[in-house]
């Protein structure tokens, strides 16, 4: 049961998506979220797939498709992150990569 869902209408076939409309889709999803803080003044368990996809699309962004301005245009996959890391990264850019 969803208690507050939010849709877009897909503007066309998406094959390639500008960083500026990933960053709404985060921003969006986190509406939810501050409406409960706006309007009870605490959170709750609600906002659950919202912060997990907010979660996985931020991370592709990083990993996945170099959007990350402080690490830049660099792109890596799950399987070939820890040995890449452990060799390549300096530790400012290891504290600031997301790990799972």
């Amino acid at each position: 049961m969803a208690l507050g869902v939010t849709m877009t209408l897909p503007e066309e076939d998406r094959h390639i998506v500008a960083r500026q409309y990933l960053e709404d889709s985060l921003c969006m999803r986190m509406g939810g979220r501050v409406a409960e803080l706006l309007v009870y003044g605490d959170l709750s368990t609600g906002a659950a797939d919202d912060l997990q996809r907010n979660t996985e699309l931020a991370i592709r962004m990083v990993r996945e498709w170099g959007m990350s301005k402080e690490i830049g245009p660099m792109a890596w996959d799950r399987t070939t992150r820890s040995s890449w890391a452990r060799t390549s990264c300096t530790p400012a850019t290891t504290r600031i990569t997301p790990h799972r």
